[in-house]
Order: structure tokens, then C-alpha cells, then sequence
């Protein structure tokens, strides 16, 4: 069933009604702020004095770590699940690096030759 509520421009409104109801959740008194607080909460600024400073990682292991606490921070809705994916690519940028960085090592060493 569709919702039977005006739009301000005049028109029907082409949402489907609410289970029981003859209105959408647009349409239903309170219904659109609750959703709007929804929204905003999900969207709030993030605030950096919440999160523990960590020191520049080193090595693959340092990078689990971090990863690990980014997710006990999203989890505890400390840290923005947005940043949190920032922080996930660039720790697969810094993983690539050392792999990078190790197979450099590798092929000098194999061009040196026996020593």
C-alpha cells in the first residue's frame, strides 16, 4: 500500500506505507526527526582526543596491532568507521612497501653474489 500523505508540492507521496499504517516513515508524526537524529549521530565530527597516541609502525606486526585497536575503537564508537578505512588502506600501502622493501634487499643480495 502506498503512503497517502500530501507532499508539499501537492502530489502524492510514492513511499510505501508503513506496515499497519497509511503513512511512510516520512509521513508519520516523529518519525522523520528520529530518523534525522539517526542520521546525524552517524555523521557526527570526530574527536582525536578520544584515541590512545601509537607510535609509527615498524614492521608488519606493528601495522596487526594498530589494526587490532581500530577495531576495538570502532567497535566502542570511539574512532569513525570512515577513518577507520582510511587508516585500513594506508596500512595496506605501509604492508606493500615493506614487501617491496624486503624483495629489494632479496635481489641485491642475489646480484652481489656470493660473498
Amino acid at each position: 500500500m502506498k503512503c497517502q500523505a500530501i507532499t508539499r508540492a501537492g502530489g502524492k507521496c510514492v513511499r510505501p506505507a508503513v506496515k499497519g499504517a497509511k503513512r511512510c516513515l516520512l509521513h508519520t508524526p516523529g518519525c522523520a526527526a528520529q530518523i534525522g537524529r539517526k542520521g546525524g549521530l552517524r555523521r557526527r565530527v570526530f574527536n582525536p582526543e578520544n584515541l590512545a597516541p601509537l607510535e609509527a609502525p615498524a614492521s608488519a606486526e606493528d601495522i596487526a596491532k594498530y589494526m587490532a585497536v581500530t577495531l576495538v575503537e570502532v567497535r566502542s564508537a570511539r574512532l569513525d568507521p570512515r577513518l577507520a578505512n582510511s587508516l585500513a588502506q594506508i596500512g595496506m600501502v605501509f604492508l606493500k612497501a615493506l614487501e617491496h622493501g624486503n624483495l629489494e634487499k632479496r635481489i641485491a643480495a642475489l646480484e652481489k653474489g656470493p660473498a
